[in-house]
């Protein structure tokens, strides 16, 4: 398999010898994100992240050289390059060229095209954690699918703003949203998005603590995406499964099934899903008295957080890490990092801020006490 990678890595490069044009671009990229798409066995992830940014780089070069009318075809190419940044987190690359597709699409009255970006530039600030940049323009997006018929889109955007209300902790809205999407998903036979809105009302039902309503619905999600190979989709959801045996004090059911979900979002570059299940495979060290490897583990998802600029992500875990301190004994390190989550849940406006406050306070106390 590597010297299958090497060879055609060595075509790509025969590519761009000749005078570089806007077709010869669209294949190389239309090549280069094939391979990495594809599956990575004997690939590292560095290699499939090099990819995407070579694909990115075609996208925006053939984008440059085109004549000055041809809007359309550069509204795409910057679309496409903004997305393969965002497929490997690279979140400030994407952004820029995500919004200049939608200015374009503006120019020339593409209704279509200009409810896609409004929603892709939407789900990037959600990645981020930003909910207030994120849901203003999922709803622009939703109001320009309805209006213009796109079932697809609207199943998509439905979705995604109810993730913005989930994440606040605004559980009722959120189910109203997956609730509709999943009604069109399943009418147009949308199955990657039934797959998704179903591990998302399970989600609903676990952060109510409804274990036996999430687990049926994480179950056939997972079914789902393993049928039509949507590795992200599976990852995401062994994950879940993972928190509910989690829950349930299971440790030696939920550790395996987030270990598989940690090698499938490896193995395709979702680093904010990698940063998640790390943090989760750390809650089970911890919960076991292992605060080393917990540690560890925390630590590794700190860094991707900060990494891809999830605050979101990295409020929670510098959460667990203060609370893992706090388990040792050691507060003066505890209170630092509940800090540093209280800081980053206050900017978000994050459902646990008050939860926060009063652990903070009572380290604080018991450091006064010594």
């Amino acid at each position: 398999m590597d010297s299958q990678g090497d060879s055609a890595i060595g075509k790509q490069r025969n590519i761009f010898m000749r005078p570089l044009k806007p077709k010869t671009l669209v294949i190389a990229a239309a090549l280069v994100t094939v391979l990495a798409g594809a599956s990575v066995t004997g690939y590292r992830l560095a290699v499939r992240q090099q990819h995407y940014a070579k694909a990115a780089w075609c996208w925006q070069k053939a984008a440059a050289l085109l004549p000055e009318d041809s809007k359309k075809e550069r509204s795409l190419y910057l679309s496409n390059a903004g997305k393969d940044f965002y497929l490997v987190a690279r979140y400030s690359d994407a952004l820029p060229l995500l919004e200049q597709s939608l200015v374009i699409s503006r120019e020339l009255g593409d209704k279509a095209g200009e409810g896609a970006m409004l929603n892709n530039i939407g789900a990037l600030h959600h990645a981020k954690g930003d909910y207030d940049k994120a849901l203003p323009l999922l709803e622009q997006s939703l109001v320009i699918s309805r209006e213009i018929g796109d079932k697809a889109g609207q199943g998509t955007t439905l979705n995604n703003i109810s993730q913005i209300y989930q994440a606040r902790g605004d559980y009722t809205t959120a189910l109203k949203y997956l609730e509709q999407s999943l009604v069109i998903r399943r009418e147009i036979g949308d199955k990657a998005g039934e797959g998704k809105t179903l591990s998302n009302i399970g989600v609903f039902h676990h952060a109510k603590g409804d274990y036996d309503k999430a687990l049926p619905l994480y179950e056939q999600s997972l079914a789902i995406r393993r049928e039509i190979g949507d590795k992200a989709g599976e990852g995401t959801t062994l994950n879940n499964i993972g928190e509910i045996h989690y829950a349930h004090g299971d440790y030696d059911k939920a550790l395996p099934l987030l270990e598989q979900s940690l090698v499938i979002r490896r193995e395709i570059g979702d680093k904010a899903g990698e940063g998640t299940t790390l943090s989760n495979i750390g809650l089970i060290y911890q919960a076991r008295g292992d605060y080393t490897t917990a540690l560890k583990y925390y630590e590794q998802s700190l860094v991707i957080y900060r990494d891809i600029g999830n605050k979101a992500g990295e409020a929670g875990t510098n959460w667990n890490i203060g609370l893992t301190y706090e388990d040792q004994g050691d507060l003066r390190k505890a209170e630092a990092y509940i800090i540093r989550a209280v800081v980053l849940a206050t900017e978000l406006g994050h459902p646990k801020l008050r939860e926060w406050y009063v652990e903070l306070a009572d380290i604080r106390a018991k450091l006064r006490g010594k």
